[in-house]
């Protein structure tokens, strides 16, 4: 890094700039987006940033606090970061951060800019800066002097405070497809955006769509179902894979995603055992010998999930998810008269984020294939295919 080419520091919140970026604020422009906490004065916390800023060396500081609403206003912040520049670096946050109001700032600022240094959280660092014990007690300093009356901590006894100061800022270049994988991955958010979970390339992924397709197999049996029904097909990975393990199936493919549809229609507009229905789950029918719903009930709306649950007809659901949604889901499939009859875990996994050249890695948390049937029916004999 050059001290002298033209930086943009890009942060959500004032007291990032300090807590993570101070050693490349020197003669660089930081921006701050916002602070989302009620009782802020922003008048005092603005004044504040700019005392941090010039501590810090900063050429100049603004902070944007018009920008502090809901929804995310991706498109102001994009034609205020516009006006400024241009710069030969932007810094700001990583996509992989745990905080969304700062992975949302990451994704808008490559938006504009194309390539960014982002902090390399999961990613081997291109840039590091070692503090020294001269460097970090200056963050101690610049945050008891400027920010100890504006922090909030996210749990009541704010342990996670303890190791909030960066001792190491490392930083690595991304470009902007990059990290909306990134995104899309830590987030779960669904973006305009093709392939956005490397569902083609991931290692993860593609061991979830052979788990699912084979548990199906091993207990279903082809030449024993002639429909399935897929809900949320994105752009057709588990819907090749079904098409492979049954090829005597025909499959309705639903997706209301309107770029997955499209991508999803192209992708089987010359195959007859496939039609591709763009719509929600909340709006068709949902009936079909075999059910498929793989990672996609988290999606649905709290209010409208018993409604799709209630709606759910087929003599097979096959269900993937994880967590305590999966956990709650069980219990309300039991109260709905399902019983599980084969059930199959996929182990978590470190995966590149676009599945496989990508600096950034982040950890697929794993997830659990389920086979469900109807109590009383024929379907509770241990195998059908025994």
């Amino acid at each position: 890094m050059n001290p002298e080419d033209p930086r943009l520091v890009v942060v959500a919140y004032p007291m990032d700039e300090t807590l993570f970026f101070s050693e490349i604020c020197r003669g660089a422009d930081i921006v701050a987006v916002a602070s989302r906490y009620e009782d802020v004065c922003h008048d005092k916390l603005a004044g504040d940033f700019r005392e941090a800023g010039a501590a810090l060396g900063a050429k100049r500081t603004l902070y944007l606090r018009s920008l502090d609403r809901d929804p995310f206003p991706a498109e102001a912040l994009a034609s205020q970061l516009k006006s400024l520049g241009p710069y030969q670096r932007v810094y700001t946050h990583s996509p992989l951060d745990d905080d969304c109001f700062r992975v949302y700032v990451a994704s808008t600022v490559s938006k504009v800019f194309g390539k960014v240094w982002v902090q390399a959280i999961g990613a081997p660092a291109t840039e590091a800066h070692v503090l020294t014990r001269d460097r970090f007690l200056r963050k101690v300093d610049l945050m008891n002097r400027c920010y100890c009356e504006h922090i909030h901590p996210q749990i009541e006894d704010g342990s996670q405070w303890h190791g909030a100061l960066a001792e190491v800022e490392s930083f690595l270049e991304v470009a902007h497809n990059e990290l909306l994988s990134a995104m899309a991955v830590n987030t779960g958010d669904i973006l305009d955006h093709s392939n956005p979970w490397g569902f083609k390339t991931s290692a993860y992924e593609q061991t979830r769509f052979t788990t699912t397709c084979q548990v199906l197999a091993d207990y279903v049996g082809p030449g024993n179902i002639t429909e399935i029904l897929e809900v949320g097909a994105c752009e057709g990975e588990m819907t090749a894979r079904l098409r492979a393990t049954f090829p005597d199936v025909h499959i309705r493919a639903l997706e209301s995603h309107p770029l997955y549809g499209e991508n999803l229609q192209r992708r089987f507009r010359n195959d007859e055992h496939v039609t591709v229905v763009k719509s929600s789950a909340v709006d068709v029918p949902l009936e079909a010998e075999v059910i498929v719903l793989a990672e996609i009930l988290y999606y649905i709306e709290e209010d409208d999930l018993p409604k799709v649950l209630r709606k759910l007809q087929a003599k097979y659901l096959v269900i993937v998810g994880g967590g305590d949604f999966d956990l709650e889901l069980q219990q309300e499939l039991k109260v709905l008269g399902w019983h599980q009859l084969a059930h199959r875990r996929v182990s978590p996994r470190f995966d590149p984020v676009d599945g496989e050249n990508s600096n950034i890695v982040s950890f697929r948390a794993g997830t659990n294939v389920r086979i469900w049937g109807r109590k009383g029916s024929v379907h509770d004999e241990p195998n059908p295919r025994g």
